[in-house]
């Protein structure tokens, strides 16, 4: 898959992919153009940053894409590096319908955007889009149903100057096995203008966000039939950037504390202090009056303590009724892993383990 344009409405692509042109411009115009258009696995690679490596057959860029700060942004992405248009290969015109996974949309700050990629990898990094998986609906779904388009809105409460922008695709369909998670990303050179300049993002290191244990890389979308559509799904990474609040950026500096003003500088004569007559404590009243010396009560006179009642023992707690046993899980069907509540046994094939939160009748 490749991009085939950027604008501001560009057009981005990754997973599979490449930008073919920005603006009308060729490849390589604006956005790098990396080795191959194969995903990364190791999410340790400094390519998980901006793709391939520099070597064989890749392209950088002078030209940067002038944005404007709360405008929107425009990946387009194509299933491979010869893709000539959607019609191509149908349904897998943008990606294989079976890369289900969530698609982001990231930032960087940097001195010269024409240094991508060797500028891509490490800190600096904030995200400024997500669509993941809501109703039963991965955010790779959305991107096909759009026809390949990812957009996102550049945050207009940012700083003015260069960035990359980097469009990922994480897709899942094997990623049940530690390590086969695929990720697809690209990155495009970006000259931001009319940004207000009040808000300085928190940022995350790339590679580094991601972790081949991260409960969202190492996950299998497979539900109880066999369908790539789970109950739910722990995206992993940094909450999505937005203008306005705190919870997402980076703190400013506190100011100073003034010096507290010493009492050698505070007249002294303007108020005097009065002097406050400690009061004289009254002797607490006998809690019982007598009539006489308090020995005259021998402690054998003492009333008795009732006695507690000798039945009274807690009542026994009901025996809990046994769980109902669940039906056998059909084949190709979930039955084990972590927090698993579902059945544990196959009608048909055997429950095989696949990693500590999944087991699969195979």
């Amino acid at each position: 898959m490749r991009f085939e344009t950027l604008l501001p409405l560009t057009t981005v692509a990754t997973a599979h992919t490449i930008m073919q042109s920005v603006n009308g411009r060729p490849q390589g115009s604006g956005i790098y153009m990396p080795a191959d258009d194969s995903f990364i696995a190791d999410v340790t690679s400094n390519s998980m940053a901006c793709n391939g490596p520099p070597v064989g057959f890749f392209k950088s860029s002078s030209d940067v894409i002038e944005v404007d700060a709360g405008s929107e942004i425009s990946g387009h992405w194509l299933h491979t590096l010869t893709s000539t248009g959607p019609d191509e290969y149908a349904d897998n015109a943008w990606i294989d319908s079976s890369h289900k996974g969530p698609v982001t949309t990231w930032m960087k700050k940097v001195d010269d955007a024409t240094k991508n990629p060797a500028s891509g990898p490490g800190d600096g990094w904030f995200k400024i889009s997500q669509d993941a998986y809501t109703n039963k609906t991965w955010g790779v779904d959305n991107l096909i149903a759009n026809k390949g388009v990812q957009t996102a809105t550049i945050p207009e409460c940012i700083e003015n100057g260069d960035y990359l922008v980097r469009f990922e695709i994480i897709a899942l369909h094997s990623a049940q096995t530690r390590g086969d998670a695929q990720f697809y990303m690209e990155c495009a050179q970006v000259r931001v203008s009319g940004g207000t300049g009040t808000a300085k993002p928190a940022t995350v290191a790339i590679p580094g966000v991601y972790t081949a244990d991260d409960p969202g890389v190492h996950f299998s979308p497979w539900n109880n039939f066999g369908q790539p559509y789970p109950d739910s799904y722990p995206m992993p990474g940094p909450s999505v950037f937005t203008c306005g609040s705190s919870a997402n950026q980076t703190p400013k500096p506190l100011e100073s504390a003034k010096p507290v003003e010493t009492a050698e500088a505070v007249e002294t004569s303007a108020v005097e202090t009065p002097a406050v007559e400690t009061p004289v404590t009254s002797e607490a009243p006998a809690a019982t009056e007598s009539t006489g010396d308090i020995d005259d009560c021998p402690a054998d006179d003492a009333p008795e303590t009732s006695a507690v009642p000798e039945d009274t023992a807690a009542p026994e707690t009901p025996a809990a009724s046994e769980a109902p046993v669940a039906a056998a899980a059909a084949l190709y069907g979930q039955c084990g892993g972590l927090g698993w509540k579902g059945p544990t046994t196959c009608s048909a094939g055997k429950c095989t383990k696949s990693n500590d939160w999944y087991s699969q009748c195979i």
